[in-house]
């Protein structure tokens, strides 16, 4: 009977395209993940520039009293989130506390979505005291997130200047809400 010696020096084929398929699955994952970053960028700067134009908002069919038990709790939440997110900017932005600007800017950008979602409440005076405080806090972020990318010191202050802009609109709503 033969036997037969096996030569066990080296990596088999099997042992080496193990290893080009491990690399290959971690490129690809690594690909995926820029991908996605680099769109996401992309997503955010197409969103900040399309929050700063006209916002679309849904007026409200029902009665004040209504709205104001339906909604009341939204709006509130809505500016309590703008007041931290813009206080957080503004200290980044002056140099007080120290933070990812950008992070910060999308935060401030996912309370102002919120408010634009809520229907406008059936009273002029608070539309538009709602409308001003939205479209300033929608030309923050755009100018905050432009400041960011193109790394622009007078953009960002002028986000400052954005988020003070709508005070008194802002000082209308919450004497609402604090009167109801």
């Amino acid at each position: 009977m033969t036997t037969y010696k096996f030569n066990q020096n080296g990596f088999a084929v099997v042992e080496g395209l193990l290893v080009v398929v491990v690399l290959a699955v971690i490129g690809g994952v690594g690909t995926y993940l820029w991908h996605s970053a680099k769109s996401s960028d992309k997503k955010l700067s197409t969103s900040s520039s399309s929050t700063s134009a006209s916002p679309s908002f849904t007026q409200s069919t029902m009665s004040l009293d209504e709205w104001t038990t339906k909604y009341k709790k939204d709006y509130v939440a809505g500016l309590n989130g703008i007041t931290f997110a813009a206080l957080d900017v503004e200290q980044n932005i002056n140099g007080t506390q120290k933070g990812d600007l950008l992070g910060q800017c999308k935060n401030l950008s996912s309370y102002v979505d919120k408010l634009k979602s809520i229907p406008l409440p059936p009273d002029d005076t608070l539309t538009t005291a709602v409308k001003e405080v939205i479209s300033d806090y929608a030309t923050a972020v755009k100018d905050c997130s432009d400041g960011v990318a193109t790394n622009n010191s007078s953009l960002l202050q002028k986000t400052i200047t954005d988020m003070h802009a709508s005070t008194d609109s802002y000082t209308i709503l919450l004497d609402f809400f604090n009167k109801q």
